[in-house]
């Protein structure tokens, strides 16, 4: 899948992912997957559904909390991910990837001083 990314074949590795989704319907991984590919093209909707998914499967891998906190930040939803992001910061404080959208998203409501 990643060769396919690389090589500017989203779709193809979209329908893959799809095919392996379809054989096993539970795979956070998979469905990560196409939340970025989603989010790739632009399309946040379908984007935030993946990861949201992915954040049922497997809620305590901050990493798909991260990835659903970068989605709502482009769905100017800055609240939500604000209170997830903070979640994943409570649990796990040196937790680079969080620490740095906690960052962005303070940067978007303009909260330089925190």
């Amino acid at each position: 899948i990643r060769a396919l990314l690389q090589n500017g074949k989203q779709s193809a590795a979209d329908k893959y992912c799809h095919d392996l989704i379809a054989k096993d319907p539970d795979n956070a991984r998979w469905i990560n997957t196409v939340g970025y590919i989603c989010f790739d093209a632009f399309d946040f909707e379908a984007a935030a559904k993946h990861f949201e998914r992915c954040c049922e499967l497997d809620p305590n891998d901050p990493y798909n909390v991260v990835d659903l906190a970068m989605v709502y930040c482009e769905l100017n939803r800055l609240d939500d991910a604000l209170r997830i992001t903070q979640q994943v910061l409570d649990a796990h404080p040196n937790f680079i990837s969080a620490q740095y959208r906690m960052a962005r998203i303070l940067e978007y409501q303009e909260k330089y001083a925190q």
